[in-house]
């Protein structure tokens, strides 16, 4: 009984640590002044769609303008497909000439998105040029906008890159194995014939 006792004490406290640095790791994450999520659907062919949420966790003053890039080598043809009302988004299109990634940007017309809030109803729709890979994260960046609707350049508020609103399936499978290791392992370790 003493043996089972602290195979399964041992066993727990790992566990326990092991849920702590979870939980310390997706703290961290969530703790983002600003991201975006995406959720990534298919049109037809190879032609996508990119349904975007922005959240805004740290500035104050609210997000006025944000824009989203898309890589000159692997995206074409771009065209917005929603966007919220009072928000003025555009697309610029990938250039392989120059070369210069395409952009997604939007502009506040009345109130932005306040600190502690969220905005969704983004869309734009894409050509995928690559063969090898799926569309994925993006980089954004957030820049500050003066009282009478002029993007200050200057002054850039957030950077990122966004991420998928649903996990990838490669990132399910991982948590999958881990929790039937830790499952094998409490197993194994209470029981003392093994």
């Amino acid at each position: 009984m003493f043996i089972r006792k602290t195979a399964y004490s041992k066993t727990a406290h790992s566990i326990i640590r092991r849920l702590l640095l979870l939980t310390l790791l997706s703290v961290s994450y969530s703790a983002k002044a600003v991201y975006i999520e995406y959720e990534l659907n298919l049109v037809n062919g190879n032609t996508y769609q990119y349904d975007y949420t922005i959240f805004n966790d740290d500035i104050a003053a609210g997000i006025k303008y944000f824009a989203i890039f898309f890589d000159y080598n692997t995206t074409e043809n771009l065209a917005v497909m929603a966007s919220p009302v009072f928000w003025d988004s555009l697309v610029f299109p990938p250039d392989t000439g120059l070369p210069d990634d395409g952009l997604f940007d939007s502009l506040a017309l009345a109130s932005p998105i306040d600190q502690g809030d969220s905005l969704s109803g983004f869309s734009v729709r894409f050509d995928w040029l690559s063969s090898l890979s799926l569309p994925g994260s993006q980089e954004f960046e957030v820049r500050d906008v003066d009282s009478i609707g002029n993007i200050n350049f200057d002054n850039v508020l957030a950077t990122g890159s966004t991420i998928s609103s649903v996990p990838e399936p490669a990132t399910l499978a991982m948590i999958l194995i881990g929790l039937l290791l830790i499952k094998r392992k409490v197993v194994y370790s209470t029981n003392p014939t093994t």
